[in-house]
């Protein structure tokens, strides 16, 4: 046993500093809030709940008027992560938890492989490499949304996996290539896989190059093809949905005209690497303040600085410092969205790239070859140097960036800001804490510079110390668990996106009355603004708001325009909405969920033409009398499609386990 901790010392004491950074989230001692709370965790608890039904959740039917989960990408039912938590557990706020810090666990993971395993680099060059990856200001500032977190958790596996694949081809790596590729795909922020394909057809440009002088590696290209093939396969059901979906819907929110820009990183943001809180004007609870931390810890990014002196004695990794540079400055720019010119120009270039709103998402890839650098600069400096860090960046550079960011940044909170602070409030006391910090960081690193084992703990404690820090702003609440199960919850564990339609809306609060941390739930929608009736629209529908039904949601799921008419036994079950009609006149019977062409409608069990009404809903037109109504949600092609994928995923995830045992064993 001993001999197997002191093998993994390193990988133990990652994970138990990952473990005590996030430890309001990872001892379940606070609960994660606003978007993570608001969007996934509705949608997971869902699918959980149909699954243990034994029914796949395809159509969400209980958010606004209804929408598919087989084409949305970042809440996809075709997950094997999300299966496999949602089967396993009835999914609630622990199992949430649960998830999220598998994603920064797996993130971290990722960035070790490709350190220790690629580029050979010292155990504890990974350890800090990794802690960069998990601990940085912007993991921590996307940790709102699960989508981003799980994107970081996927991106350094499909690269280390490609990576390997280019380096050894062989069906193992080929395999795990096309899992990584599809979770990607599956269960991230669709910008993730887009940037992603992208940057791998960069890179194989790289490969190319550099290997024109040789001759092309056949079995490279055959074990690829295999990985896209696989891939697919996997990604039918998604693709397939998405197909029927995309030309008859949008997202729900009216977006501004410059929706490309949305969420970008201004100029004053781009200083937040020197400084984490240089925005002291914004609030902390804004999400699309969120995006604009890109701190990487103040010795991490002494230690790139100082590689831009030592390039000429960087051997081996002179190349590799080269091109991860460029990749960073490059990404860094794109986050900067179209004010910095380069994405626009991008998006005219590259199919693709304005199909997401948040530019600043390029983050993560700076992020991944920031800390890659980092770990580079870790092991330069501790094999040539004897560890001493690079003092004509650490004490010339960095300092003097930083008092000027920070004397601009009072210069103008004091005389230019309209805003009111209170001496004790949260953008106050975080700001100046942190300079506190980085004042003492500077000061043990003058006069300690000289001990090893003192510097590598400092290196730990410089981006443990930030990541408490931002911890309360970015990622939890101030609520416990217990209390925001009381809130999300009513009698019977029954959760309020889930209550019967004709309840009315309105906003929570909590038990003394206060609004709920800017969670507002209604009884049929989730969200934090009226109008947001859901995540999905219409398209020919240019005022989905006025609508009188999604203002005034009808008594039951199946309904008629016609008040004569009766429902008796309205029910929902296996996607299928059933009710005994009673109808003395004329009138339209309608289903109160968004129109779709997968939508059909049988009345006593002969099907019927299916109609979209002038409010996106669905409604059918039936005889007088007594009769027998349903709506069923399905399709032939998606349901084949989806007993492929799970044959698909089983057979590929047994495959890559019996092809690892082989591969440990030779």
């Amino acid at each position: 046993m001993y001999k197997y901790v002191a093998r993994y010392r390193y990988q133990i004491f990652l994970f138990v500093i990952i473990l005590f950074a996030y430890f309001p989230v990872s001892f379940q001692i606070l609960a994660l809030k606003n978007d993570i709370i608001q969007l996934d965790f509705p949608v997971k608890y869902f699918i959980s709940q149909q699954l243990h039904k034994g029914e796949l959740p395809i159509w969400m039917y209980n958010w606004g008027a209804g929408f598919p989960l087989g084409h949305a990408f970042t809440w996809s039912v075709y997950n094997p992560v999300t299966l496999f938590l949602c089967l396993l557990f009835e999914y609630n706020i622990s199992t949430l938890h649960l998830e999220f810090m598998f994603y920064i666990f797996l993130g971290a993971a990722g960035v070790w492989k490709i350190c220790r395993n690629i580029l050979g680099l010292s155990l504890f060059a990974c350890l800090i490499a990794a802690l960069t990856y998990s601990l940085s200001g912007i993991t921590l500032s996307c940790s709102q949304f699960l989508a981003y977190i799980a994107s970081i958790g996927f991106l350094p596996w499909v690269y280390y996996s490609y990576i390997m694949l280019i380096k050894n081809p062989n069906l193992y790596r080929s395999l795990c290539f096309s899992l990584f590729s599809f979770l990607l795909i599956s269960w991230s922020y669709p910008a993730a896989f887009i940037i992603c394909f992208y940057s791998i057809v960069g890179l194989l440009f790289i490969y190319l190059y550099y290997r024109k002088n040789k001759a092309f590696n056949k079995k490279f290209l055959s074990f690829l093809f295999l990985s896209i093939v696989v891939a697919l396969i996997l990604s039918l059901p998604l693709l397939y949905t998405t197909y029927y979906t995309l030309p008859y819907f949008s997202r729900s929110e009216q977006l501004v005209s410059d929706t490309n820009n949305f969420g970008y990183l201004d100029g004053t943001s781009f200083f937040s690497i020197f400084y984490p809180f240089i925005n002291t004007n914004k609030v902390y609870d804004d999400s699309t303040f969120l995006f604009q931390n890109i701190n990487i810890g103040t010795l991490g990014l002494g230690l790139i600085f100082g590689l831009f002196f030592q390039f000429k004695y960087l051997g081996q990794y002179r190349k590799v410092v080269f091109y991860l540079i460029i990749s960073a400055l490059f990404f860094l720019i794109l986050a900067g969205g179209e004010q910095w010119y380069l994405k626009g120009l991008m998006d005219v270039i590259l199919p693709g790239f304005n199909w997401f709103r948040f530019p600043s998402f390029f983050r993560l890839f700076f992020l991944l070859s920031a800390c890659i650098l980092v770990g580079i600069g870790v092991d330069h400096f501790k094999r040539n140097l004897k560890f001493k860090l690079p003092h004509k960046t650490i004490f010339l550079i960095i300092p003097v960036i930083s008092i000027v960011i920070i004397l601009y940044h009072l210069i103008k909170l004091v005389f230019f800001s309209n805003a009111e602070f209170k001496i004790f409030s949260l953008q106050m006391v975080l700001p100046f804490i942190t300079l506190c910090w980085l004042v003492l960081l500077l000061f043990l690193v003058y006069f300690k510079n000289n001990d090893i084992h003192f510097m590598k703990k400092l290196l730990i404690a410089d981006l443990l110390v930030i990541a408490i820090i931002s911890l309360p702003v970015y990622t939890v609440g101030s609520y416990t668990l217990n209390e925001l199960n009381d809130v999300l919850f009513k009698h019977d564990k029954q959760q309020l996106s889930n209550i019967s339609i004709n309840n009315n809306s309105g906003y929570l609060v909590d038990k003394k009355g206060n609004p709920f941390n800017n969670l507002n739930i209604y009884s049929n929608t989730i969200s934090a603004e009226k109008q947001y009736v859901g995540p999905l629209y219409l398209k020919s529908l240019t005022d989905l708001q006025d609508s009188k039904y999604l203002s005034e949601p009808p008594a039951s799921i199946i309904f008629s325009n016609n008040e004569d008419v009766k429902m008796i036994n309205n029910s929902f079950q296996n996607h299928t909405f059933s009710a005994e009609v009673i109808k003395l006149k004329e009138g339209n019977i309608m289903l109160f969920q968004l129109w779709h062409p997968f939508w059909k409608a049988y009345i006593n069990n002969k099907e019927t033409p299916v109609f979209r009404s002038n409010e996106g809903i669905n409604f059918i037109k039936a005889p007088i009398g007594t009769i027998m109504v349903s709506f069923v949600y399905k399709d032939r092609i998606l349901d084949n499609l989806t007993r492929l994928f799970f044959i698909s995923i089983i057979l590929l995830i047994i495959s890559i386990l019996i092809l690892m045992w082989k591969t440990n064993h030779v």
